[in-house]
């Protein structure tokens, strides 16, 4: 399906293509989360999606599973993750990851949503490796057509900022890729229907465009389908959406609850 999409993105002239949040495997699988020969095969299809970078940047959601190093229930330490390919290359993000690579900053840990359960945030990583968690933050750096770009990607919690807070303010992630150059925001979520949801969204959206200086356009890509936890079916509505530097709605998916190419060129 997503080789499908690259395709039709290369032939319509797209230079950047994102897929939601955990698209690999999905998102809100429960304990699956505690099996690493899971993770282990989830990760094997990076080396197949970066083969469909050729001509596009490849930005999308999987797990990222560190053999290395244990997480707090001591299994091997687990990120919630995008990866970011071109040319068939990872593109470089913090030099404190590995190529290819950012993370989820916040964590949901309500309702349905069990992340600290099997993922570490990258506060918690901050904290951890004594790395500030502002070095950990940054945009992928890419060169598009002979022009140095910056593309800051972030992924579904971290879009709620005014709910975390860090050294006594919100811990604005959106704000510092901004900050950092980040000339376009891409957040690829796996964020579940709720009434309301879009409204309460596009609020979440002007608060950060209010306390951002200097707001960029935000991609905002979503999940669509049902997802099972164990304990729930969980409903993805899609509703992919484009906000401009105001804040406003640009663009948006025709229909709820279908896959779609949405095509958009921000200025």
């Amino acid at each position: 399906t997503m080789k499908g999409f690259i395709e039709k993105a290369v032939l319509k002239s797209c230079q950047v293509i994102a897929f939601p949040e955990m698209c690999i495997g999905g998102y809100l699988l429960g304990d699956r989360w505690t099996e690493d020969s899971w993770c282990s095969e989830l990760m094997a299809y990076n080396d197949v999606l970066k083969t469909y970078s050729e001509n596009i940047v490849l930005i999308y959601g999987n797990v990222h599973a560190d053999e290395q190093h244990k997480n707090k229930d001591g299994r091997c330490m687990k990120f919630n993750a995008a990866y970011a390919f071109y040319k068939q290359k990872p593109l470089r993000a913090s030099a404190h990851f590995p190529m290819g690579l950012t993370v989820k900053t916040l964590l949901p840990n309500y309702r349905i949503f069990d992340d600290e359960r099997y993922f570490l945030s990258l506060q918690e990583y901050a904290l951890a490796s004594g790395i500030p968690l502002e070095e950990l933050i940054a945009p992928f750096e890419i060169s598009i057509d002979g022009k140095n770009r910056k593309i800051g990607v972030e992924i579904c919690e971290d879009l709620w900022f005014n709910d975390y807070s860090y050294k006594g303010k919100p811990l604005n992630v959106s704000r510092c890729l901004i900050e950092k150059g980040a000339e376009v925001l891409i957040n690829i979520s796996s964020s579940p229907w709720t009434y309301g949801k879009d409204k309460a969204r596009d609020n979440r959206i002007k608060d950060l465009q209010k306390d951002t200086p200097s707001f960029v356009p935000f991609y905002y890509v979503n999940c669509v389908g049902t997802q099972n936890n164990g304990k729930n079916m969980v409903v993805f509505d899609g509703d992919s959406t484009v906000y401009n530097k105001k804040g406003e709605v640009a663009a948006t998916a025709r229909e709820p609850y279908e896959e779609e190419l949405l095509v958009y060129k921000s200025g």
